[in-house]
């Protein structure tokens, strides 16, 4: 693997105390393993995916003004997160974090139309965030250094977490046998094309774990689901050309 993908993946050991003896061992005698976890952010991606986004980045934030001019409360806030840099990147944490988690004062009378303002710059902030995305698939990727480091994971059983929204490191661990869509997220996550007749059929656990703690670009809710949206309410749906998935695909 790259040393810049070396840097970006912070790699740690957690060590778990078994109480069940391996043979040979007394009965009282405790064994340890070793699980190897695994945590990226941004800078994991951007090193594999060169045109990939950081935290703070350009998403085509002049357009986005563009988008917003004549809505008084959506160009102010983008205004405040856009000032402090001198390129007038954005924090997209920070901003969606803002626009998705509305505080009480949004829905006074004396700020108009606060919230549907906030909801319509928060749409058009995740779309601008997508079109980086695929722009940069287009581009220059590390295909090779991304498949060793799925197959280091899968290898080493790693447990992994992320930070990030893109599902790069969710294909390339889907090419293993060791992680699907399914169980792979911690949670089951059924595909968006999957009908209820065909879950018996679906795999039914993951060897490996991929954590995504603030949500992913592949997840949808289910049709008729407000938000916040529940993890039993969430579903996957991409396209990852050539993954060797190993559960049933409906066509």
């Amino acid at each position: 693997m790259g040393k810049a993908a070396d840097r970006a993946a912070f790699q740690f050991r957690l060590v778990m105390v078994s109480d069940e003896a391996l043979p040979g061992q007394a009965e009282t005698e405790k064994t340890i393993s070793r699980i190897h976890v695994v945590v990226t952010g941004a800078g994991f991606t951007r090193a594999l995916v060169p045109g990939a986004p950081l935290l703070v980045d350009d998403f085509n934030n002049d357009v986005l003004e563009g988008k917003v001019h004549g809505l008084p409360n959506a160009s102010r806030l983008l205004d405040w997160e856009r000032n402090p840099h001198p390129q007038g990147h954005i924090d997209i944490e920070r901003l969606m974090t803002r626009l998705d988690a509305l505080m009480p004062y949004d829905y006074a009378e004396e700020v108009g139309n606060a919230a549907n303002e906030y909801g319509f710059l928060l749409s058009e902030l995740k779309r601008a965030f997508l079109d980086r995305i695929h722009e940069a698939r287009k581009g220059k990727v590390h295909g090779d250094e991304l498949k060793h480091f799925a197959e280091f994971c899968e290898s080493d059983r790693c447990c992994c977490i992320t930070f990030n929204y893109d599902d790069f490191l969710d294909e390339a661990l889907a090419q293993t046998a060791s992680w699907n869509p399914y169980w792979g997220y911690g949670f089951f996550c059924p595909s968006s094309q999957d009908t209820i007749a065909s879950f018996d059929d679906l795999e039914q656990n993951s060897m490996l774990q991929l954590l995504k703690l603030h949500g992913s670009i592949n997840w949808r809710p289910k049709l008729g689901y407000a938000s916040p949206v529940a993890v039993d309410s969430t579903t996957h749906h991409h396209v990852w050309p050539g993954a060797r998935l190993r559960f049933p695909q409906v066509s």
